[in-house]
């Protein structure tokens, strides 16, 4: 194993990047608890050190911060819509979390993508929103093939995520999120790059979609909230 991959949980992150994470966390798990009486399943799934690829649904605002709280001690970096940085105060935050810019309006952002693969090559955690934009229904749309070249280049250890609730309370339609309500995350089985590759891209892409949705359906039956309308269909972003 070489030394990248033998990086402890803490991986790259300076003294001041982790306080300001954990203090972050430490602010998020408390509003969420309160609010949205927030609910994590499968923490023991996620790896303590090495790289490793959180694959999400993606439901709302929320969900870095969901994922964040539920990850708990392994901190992990994320992409980034590039218009955020813009921001003096929120971009000053997101930069110091070593969040990544992406370029939405480029069909490949190829320098996004070689940063992502650094980040895993460097022995760090990576989330990435594999449907590339927030539901518009709730349901998981198709994913991008492109989240098979990171496992491909720099096989992590992949780890799917389901995040549920968070679509209830603060749907892409709404500009702010309700005050109440209930969210949860499940981390699934992790398993290496080339157990999730062992198919066509297409079709590995479609059968991790696939188990999002369930562990997703699943969260959303054990919260007793209603059932989703039943469609697939979902609208450009």
């Amino acid at each position: 194993m070489s030394e990248a991959r033998k990086k402890s949980k803490l991986g790259n992150w300076s003294l001041w990047q982790l306080f300001l994470w954990y203090s972050v966390y430490v602010v998020a798990w408390t509003l969420f608890k309160i609010f949205y009486r927030y609910r994590i399943v499968g923490i023991p799934n996620i790896p303590k050190e090495g790289p490793v690829l959180f694959v999400s649904n993606h439901q709302s605002y929320w969900d870095p911060l969901l994922i964040g709280v539920g990850s708990r001690p392994r901190p992990f970096i994320s992409l980034a819509r590039k218009t955020l940085f813009r921001n003096r105060y929120f971009g000053w935050l997101i930069r110091t979390l070593r969040a990544i810019p992406v370029d939405q309006e480029s069909a490949s952002d190829l320098v996004a993508v070689r940063n992502c693969i650094d980040v895993l090559h460097g022995g760090d955690a990576l989330l990435v929103f594999a449907e590339g934009s927030r539901t518009y229904n709730g349901h998981v749309s198709e994913f991008a093939n492109g989240v098979a070249v990171l496992m491909k280049r720099a096989k992590p250890t992949i780890v799917p995520v389901a995040i549920e609730g968070a679509f209830d309370v603060w749907p892409r339609m709404n500009k702010k999120p309700k005050l109440f309500g209930k969210v949860a995350i499940s981390f699934g089985q992790p398993r290496s790059a080339e157990q999730v590759l062992d198919k066509p891209v297409k079709q590995a892409m479609e059968s991790l979609r696939q188990e999002i949705q369930q562990m997703r359906s699943d969260l959303r039956s054990d919260m007793n909230l209603p059932a989703l309308p039943e469609t697939t269909s979902q609208l450009d972003d």
